[in-house]
């Protein structure tokens, strides 16, 4: 009967008391949620860094390549003309960075969604470069354990002054970057299978290096 009274009372609040704000509890439950998520909330915040970092004044700096100009206009015959140029094609790069440029064009609207269509291509030098540092850190932590390393790895591929300069062009190295990384990522994994490795290897050919040369007649 004693306990039932006690707690009877202690639901009941005390004249006077102020209830704890709502804040209080979502600021409790976000500091939570963030430690239990710590090892995905740092990561995510480096790659912000890596979003900013690159994406800052990106369109204005370094000045257009003329490479820049030649992947788009191939990437625009793959889309438009069902060619791999809007030339004759000769033994030259393998094709399949500028047919990833226009598999790009195509999902996100067209050529000049984010202006002039070499300021589209390097928005998806943006995508590659926010990619190729998550999985740098990813390969980091795997080999070494560490947290810390994986960060200083990640934010030294970030503020690499070639970096700032090279990854901004649309070149086929940068998107050769992200798909290379990933065929080591899955490389370095806790455990390691033959799945993984034919897996390993089939990300790695699909680097434009690796791809065949396709040669059209006049």
């Amino acid at each position: 009967m004693i306990q039932r009274v006690l707690s009877l009372s202690s639901a009941i609040a005390l004249p006077g008391t102020i209830p704890r704000p709502a804040t209080t509890f979502h600021a409790f439950a976000l500091r939570r949620w963030l430690a239990v998520h710590r090892e995905l909330v740092w990561p995510a915040a480096i790659l912000l860094v890596a979003a900013f970092a690159h994406g800052i004044n990106m369109s204005h700096f370094p000045y257009y390549e003329g490479d820049e100009g030649t992947y788009m206009s191939q990437a625009w015959a793959v889309v438009h003309l069902g060619q791999l140029a809007p030339y004759t094609y000769w033994y030259d790069h393998a094709p399949g960075g500028w047919i990833q440029i226009a598999l790009w064009s195509m999902l996100t609207g067209g050529f000049h969604t984010f202006g002039q269509s070499v300021e589209s291509g390097r928005m998806l030098m943006l995508c590659c470069q926010v990619i190729s540092t998550g999985l740098l850190y990813g390969i980091a932590r795997r080999l070494s354990g560490s947290v810390t390393v994986a960060s200083v790895a990640a934010l030294l591929f970030i503020f690499c002054a070639y970096g700032g300069y090279f990854h901004r062009w649309v070149l086929l190295d940068n998107i050769t970057t992200p798909w290379m990384l990933f065929s080591i990522f899955l490389l370095v994994a806790p455990r390691i299978s033959l799945r993984g490795v034919w897996l390993s290897g089939g990300r790695f050919v699909t680097h434009e290096e690796a791809l065949p040369v396709v040669c059209e007649d006049a």
